[in-house]
């Protein structure tokens, strides 16, 4: 046998071989239309569309069962239920804001004081680490740091503006794309098997319910955990005398979507401020977070999310390590999801091969 027909019997006569072949081809092909920029109309429009969808996304499977619930106990239309949740949630929110512009308005002034809050933070910290043992030049970049931050602030003001009108636009959108997700949700699977021949049709209904409970079980359950840690933390805040509790609580709250690393991120705030207070202080906020954290592990989360996902802790974790460098935070966010859907479909679409080729070969 010639070393032509070894190669030939170890790669052309294996049935992934031309599959590999087109993978590198459209791996090739992509790269290429992407270094003429080809792609960037489309991607400008994904990035365009990708916030209002994911935040309407995550809204959609927190109302949804409020929403049903309301149009099935009290035999109102969907739409009625909806206003109604809109009215409730949204009454909610504006006293929720208002109640912390209230309650910070003396002391975070106006935003052309920044400036001079930062450089007053900026001496404090330098005094605290000029009393410690910390070396010289960490001291002298996070003092340069603080004293910086307010020219920046200065010198990008158009760039803030832009990022403030996008997300007022973005703000005006979601309620209306909301409205019509929980609506007209139910159509879309009805809308979809239009599209799927005839004898598939079972499957793939089958398929996507179980996707949708999927994503529905992680966003509900998270959410109930992200509020607990939230709560919890601003409790502890409030006992430890911490100034901002309840804005530090409602921060804690939002990082806390991320599993394992989002209460870290969350509690960074509350750390600088106790630390500023003494270290004491910011002591005791890190071990008020390791107790609502075993709270959590303990007694929240078992309860609330159980093994719905069916992903191991591990891989949550390499998920999120892998994310965070690729697309930050808003990568941690739908890691989880994204990773627990692809397993569902591949999952469910093996199981259904694997049920006709038995049935095919009986």
């Amino acid at each position: 046998m010639t070393s032509r027909d070894r190669v030939r019997n170890l790669w052309y006569d294996k049935p992934a071989f031309p599959y590999t072949v087109w993978a590198l081809a459209g791996v090739a092909i992509i790269y290429l239309l992407g270094r003429m920029d080809v792609f960037q109309p489309f991607l400008t429009a994904f990035w365009t569309l990708f916030y209002p969808v994911l935040i309407t996304g995550f809204l959609f499977y927190l109302l949804r069962p409020l929403t049903r619930g309301l149009s099935r106990k009290t035999g109102i239309p969907l739409s009625v239920s909806v206003l109604l949740v809109f009215t409730v949630v949204g009454g909610i929110m504006y006293g929720g804001i208002r109640l912390i512009i209230s309650r910070f308005n003396n002391g975070i002034g106006s935003i052309s004081q920044l400036p001079d809050k930062m450089k007053s933070m900026s001496d404090q910290l330098e005094e605290k680490l000029n009393s410690s043992s910390f070396a010289s030049g960490f001291e002298f970049e996070i003092s340069k740091y603080y004293n910086s931050l307010s020219q920046q602030i200065t010198g990008h003001f158009g760039q803030i503006f832009s990022t403030v009108t996008e997300a007022a636009t973005t703000l005006f959108v979601i309620p209306i794309i909301l409205f019509f997700f929980l609506k007209d949700g139910r159509k879309m699977i009805p809308y979809v098997m239009r599209l799927v021949p005839e004898k598939k049709k079972e499957g793939t209904i089958d398929v996507m319910r179980k996707m949708d409970r999927t994503i529905s079980a992680y966003i509900t359950g998270q959410a109930i955990v992200a509020f607990v840690d939230g709560t919890l933390m601003y409790i502890a805040y409030l006992i430890i005398g911490l100034e901002y509790s309840l804005l530090l609580g409602v921060f804690l709250m939002c990082m806390s979507i991320v599993p394992f690393f989002g209460p870290l991120i969350g509690v960074v705030p509350a750390v600088i401020i106790g630390f500023m207070n003494g270290p004491f202080v910011a002591a005791q906020v890190l071990i008020a977070l390791l107790i609502v954290q075993q709270l959590e592990g303990n007694l929240v989360a078992p309860y609330v999310l159980g093994n719905r996902l069916d992903v191991h802790p591990v891989t949550i974790i390499f998920l999120l390590l892998v994310a965070m460098p690729l697309a930050g935070f808003i990568g941690m966010v739908v890691a989880v999801p994204v990773y627990a859907l692809i397993k569902t479909l591949t999952k469910e679409v093996m199981e259904q091969k694997r049920t006709e080729g038995a049935l095919d070969s009986s």
